[in-house]
């Protein structure tokens, strides 16, 4: 058997700073200007993601900026006038709903995917254990390869490593098994072969024949992974 290598993921995340306008601040002196002039409510604030979906914002910070000479000075965050009296309530946000609840959705999104793959994934394991209990020849198993063939590592493949097993023909009770010469120590080794490679008789080299009753452990077990007919 000949080892492949595995690659390796990647998470992205990040964060970027904005700034939204949050309407007329009216007209107050300007410090630069010395003159009385028209200002505007800024915010700033960090938008911080993971996979840019699942979004949340940090370090909030309130400005006025003179409409005139452009310049900006750090203020309190604005508050809800009522019939012109002031009652201290805080405005609504400016920050975009999505910067500011962007986590609760993505996390809902992603509470949705992992229910539909549960469910996806229940149903493909009660189909793969109805192949695996009437095995006929051609089927591919996704297998723990070293579990699968109950025999120690070869020298140079890792205790916990990965291959496609095809069936090469069944008679009464017993199973023959076709074992590949390729193993990888990532299961995502396999995917491709099941769809290619381990078709055809090249990719194997050697044989053991197993019972039906032990193919069904195996599947029970979680060393059979998958199953393609």
């Amino acid at each position: 058997m000949h080892y492949v290598d595995g690659g390796k993921r990647m998470l992205i995340w990040g964060s970027a700073g904005k700034s939204v306008d949050a309407g007329s601040a009216g007209t107050q002196a300007c410090p630069v200007c010395k003159e009385n002039r028209s200002f505007h409510h800024v915010v700033t604030y960090t938008m911080r993601h993971i996979w840019y979906l699942i979004r949340w914002s940090t370090g909030q910070r309130h400005w006025r900026r003179c409409d005139t000479c452009n310049n900006v000075f750090e203020a309190p965050a604005p508050v809800v006038q009522n019939a012109g009296v002031d009652d201290g309530s805080k405005a609504k946000s400016p920050i975009p709903f999505f910067d500011r609840w962007g986590w609760a959705l993505g996390l809902g999104l992603v509470a949705v995917l992992i229910g539909g793959a549960v469910i996806a994934g229940n149903a493909d394991h009660e189909a793969d254990a109805l192949l695996v209990a009437s095995p006929v020849a051609g089927d591919l198993y996704q297998v723990s390869i070293n579990d699968f063939a109950g025999v120690p590592a070869p020298t140079g493949v890792p205790a916990q490593a990965y291959g496609v097993v095809r069936v090469a023909s069944v008679t009464g009770d017993a199973v023959v098994i076709d074992l590949p010469r390729v193993v990888y120590d990532r299961i995502k080794g396999t995917y491709g072969p099941m769809r290619d490679e381990a078709r055809q008789a090249a990719y194997y080299d050697g044989q053991m024949t197993k019972t039906r009753a032990e193919l069904t452990a195996l599947f029970a077990n979680g060393v059979i992974r998958d199953v393609e007919r």
